[in-house]
């Protein structure tokens, strides 16, 4: 991994959240929504899945509201 002097800056982050107080003060709604947010999670808990399964998952998969990675659990041993 490289050494960034300010990661928070060079990935995006400061930008990011300069932007949502913004139209948080301005009183419009932003370009992403709660939706957007749910859907990306919702992405990476499949992706999750399928490293846990070693396997292609398809989008959307039964039992996934109530799936906790085993990296949230703790139980994650990487391959």
């Amino acid at each position: 991994m490289p050494v960034l002097g300010n990661e928070a800056a060079e990935y995006g982050y400061e930008s990011e959240n300069r932007y949502f107080v913004q139209c948080f003060l301005d009183g419009k709604q932003p370009e992403e929504s709660f939706h957007d947010g749910l859907e990306v999670t919702e992405l990476l808990m499949t992706a999750y899945m399928s490293a846990e399964q070693e396997r292609t998952i398809e989008f959307k998969p039964d039992g996934l509201e109530a799936y906790v990675p085993l990296v949230a659990q703790g139980r994650w041993k990487g391959r």
